[in-house]
């Protein structure tokens, strides 16, 4: 924020790969439905998943 003093310093360094990379995320250890009644009852069944 202007007036604080406050610096922040980004990294711009990029690494590129010289061969070709599968276009895909990252996929995750263990996978949670997203269901309705979840939605309707406002259950983060992913967040509690973590949490647990």
């Amino acid at each position: 924020m202007p007036g604080t003093g406050l610096e922040v310093d980004l990294p711009l360094i990029g690494r590129f790969p010289n061969t070709p990379q599968p276009d895909a995320g990252v996929r995750p250890d263990m996978t949670v439905p997203l269901t309705q009644a979840n939605i309707a009852s406002g259950l983060d069944a992913q967040l509690a998943r973590a949490i647990a």
